[in-house]
């Protein structure tokens, strides 16, 4: 989870220790400390202005120390873990409570969900996808796919598998594992201005620009677009050994591999594909792990466990394959939905959403908003329309932990746009998001609903910063 950046707090922790053995700590001591390590923080996603403050904390509280040799690393360590409390200990939402209070009141709680980005992220037809049965190309897996075939618009056309026959393979990042996972949509588009990445092992893949990779930097694992991605330099995941796939139901030992992407070339306008895949959210084409997530579901679904009654309002029209996403999740998990065509008013489906839950008893409406980029001057808008609209309970962001210092900008630019009041940051049990919990603590201050350590449904824990703690130092 956030082994790496306790790594980095353990050396802190250990140069501070042998230096207070020797003589009393200085503030030149604690600044010269941190220059040697400035570096690997940045590179786990800490912000310059956490490292900052964390300087300054140190500087505060170990300037002038001085320790005896036996249990000097244990009193350091304690001083140190008092600091970044106080750093990790944000506002608490009591999420249950509002709840209930919410059927007391026969008014459901609505909770709107925002993110970053989401759409457009696609793989060109003669990309080979991993499945149990072989190797197959995507064109070739649509063609040949047993399910129902929904056209969005033009030359926007979704399968949804029905039943799920075949197993494409995913990566578990807490068991280290590639395992085979349910797909349950496949879909296809025409799609400009495409990109072809070429790895060094001669490898190529053909993607939209807004198609995530997963990439190692240094000891870190994040996301990063297809048009953010540097030739020579961006060394992306990629299947360590495809030949143990064959005719593997369940699970394999391979590990993963990297390699650097040598070349990007832009490409013109081709058919292109997207899956949707159950349990790890993510999938190999051409021997590139690819990215796909969720954490509305995972809410919904928190929810329903502990005796609510949730309810889903669909309110990603504009992703063509948002609908059926969102709608199938809901299935799985049991949750009741309500949504409109594709191209609807996002704003009217959470609105009739609120009727439904009260008239049908529901207290909790959970509401899918497109994800978007700032840059989107109507996205954001009609973000501001919803919200203006609908008056929302609680705003929530949705935060890739992979993101690092990056998701304070984004913070920054919904909260000023319509007023964020918690966070849920995903993917910390990939690695290096340990930089983001504290970005998001220190420099937002927004409250933490919750923490995404996996890619199940149930992969959401409650937001508790002494757990948090326990895990960085």
């Amino acid at each position: 989870m956030l082994q790496e950046l306790r790594k980095n707090l353990k050396k802190i922790v250990s140069e501070i220790a042998a230096k207070a053995m020797e003589k009393e700590v200085s503030s030149d001591d604690i600044e010269e400390t941190f220059s040697a390590f400035e570096i690997d923080l940045i590179r786990n996603g800490v912000a310059l202005a956490v490292i900052d403050e964390l300087k300054a904390k140190f500087k505060e509280k170990l300037a002038g120390i001085r320790v005896k040799r036996a249990g000097a690393e244990e009193v350091i360590r304690n001083l140190i873990k008092r600091e970044i409390l106080k750093i990790l200990s944000v506002e608490k939402i009591d999420l249950l409570k509002l709840c209930e209070e919410s059927k007391l009141k026969g008014r459901p709680l609505l909770l709107l969900f925002l993110g970053f980005n989401g759409v457009g992220k696609c793989v060109a037809g003669d990309s080979i996808v991993q499945t149990n049965q072989g190797k197959i190309k995507f064109k070739e897996l649509y063609e040949k796919t047993f399910g129902t075939t929904v056209a969005l618009a033009k030359d926007i056309h979704l399968k949804v598998f029905l039943p799920p026959n075949m197993k494409v393979f995913s990566f578990d990042f807490q068991k280290r594992m590639v395992r085979a996972s349910t797909p349950f949509i496949l879909w296809k588009a025409q799609a400009r201005n495409v990109l072809r990445i070429t790895l060094d092992n001669g490898g190529e893949i053909t993607v939209t620009p807004d198609h995530l990779f997963f990439v190692r930097e240094d000891s870190c694992i994040k996301t990063v677009k297809a048009s953010d991605l540097s030739e020579k330099k961006s060394k992306v995941l990629c299947l360590g050994n495809s030949r143990s796939l064959n005719g593997v139901k369940g699970s394999t030992g391979s590990l993963l591999k990297t390699h650097v992407v040598e070349e990007i070339n832009g490409c013109g306008s081709v058919e292109v594909y997207d899956l949707t895949v159950l349990g790890y959210h993510n999938f190999f084409a051409n021997e590139v792990l690819i990215h796909n997530s969720l954490s509305l579901a995972k809410v919904a679904c928190f929810l329903k466990k502990r005796g609510q009654r949730p309810l889903i309002a669909v309110g990603d029209t504009f992703r063509a394959a948002g609908i059926s996403q969102t709608v199938e999740y809901a299935k799985r998990i049991g949750v009741p939905f309500v949504k409109h065509e594709r191209g609807s008013d996002s704003c009217a489906v959470i609105f009739d959403s609120v009727k439904a839950a009260e008239a049908r008893g529901f207290n909790v409406v959970c509401a899918d908003t497109a994800g978007r980029s700032y840059e989107n001057r109507n996205l954001m808008d009609e973000l501001k329309k919803i919200c203006r609209k609908n008056r929302p309970d609680l705003k929530i962001l949705v935060l890739d932990g992979l993101a690092g210092s990056d998701i304070v900008r984004q913070c920054e630019v919904f909260d000023k746009a319509v007023g964020v009041d918690a966070l849920i940051i995903t993917k910390t049990d990939v690695g290096g998001s340990g930089g983001a919990i504290l970005n998001a603590t220190h420099i937002t201050k927004k409250p933490i609903l919750f923490i995404g350590n996996g890619q199940k449904f149930g992969d959401l824990i409650e937001y508790n910063p002494k757990e948090i703690l326990g895990k960085l130092i």
